[in-house]
């Protein structure tokens, strides 16, 4: 079975258009796709953008044998201080303590050529959200991930936040040819593909 056969089994979609994503029919979350990653025996991921390091505990727990990098520097962004930064970044390093987790204090971009391409199961972003940023890890993290791996960007709304995100990803997706490609249905959706 191929992944896309895989995803398109675990979650109901509605019909679509050629060139845009398929929404399921019933909710589908982020935590779905961790499972989805442990049931495809997903071993090797990361996450940009760790924050409390909240969904690298969920990573971690839907997927035991899971060996996941978390990239984020920790720096100060929006009127937050290195202070307000470093409490965040103690509360990620002591939640997945014990767990087979690699942090990695850097920008994304500066953490991109660390990874060998085709070295990743999958990546998960959720980094800055402003357009050239997520447009530079969409650009840097793909080629990371294997053929039949999962790239997955969380944050694909119109909220304020998540508005730059979903140009990005329309840009991405297009200019890439990326078809199908997937949205989870929640409050923040995740937009997600197989890697080719």
């Amino acid at each position: 079975m191929t992944t896309d056969e895989a995803i398109q089994r675990k979650f109901d979609f509605r019909g679509r258009m050629r060139n845009l994503p398929f929404y399921s029919r019933g909710p589908s979350t982020r935590e779905d796709l961790a499972t989805l990653f442990g049931e495809l025996g997903f071993t090797t991921g990361v996450e940009v953008g760790t924050w409390k390091g909240n969904f690298a505990e969920i990573l971690c727990n839907a997927n035991p044998n899971l060996h996941l990098f978390c990239v984020d520097p920790w720096m100060p962004y929006q009127n937050k201080s290195q202070e307000w930064e470093d409490r965040f970044y103690r509360m990620a390093v002591r939640r997945l303590r014990g767990r087979n987790v690699e942090i990695v204090r850097k920008m994304s971009a500066d953490a991109v050529p660390d990874f060998k391409d085709g070295s990743l199961d999958f990546a998960f972003i959720d980094g800055n959200h402003l357009f050239d940023f997520a447009m530079v890890d969409l650009i840097g993290w793909v080629p990371k991930v294997r053929p039949g791996g999962i790239v997955a960007v969380h944050d694909f709304d119109l909220a304020e936040h998540g508005a730059d995100v979903v140009t990005a990803v329309y840009a991405y997706t297009q200019a890439h040819h990326v078809d199908p490609w997937y949205v989870t249905r929640e409050v923040n959706p995740t937009a997600y593909w197989v890697a080719k």
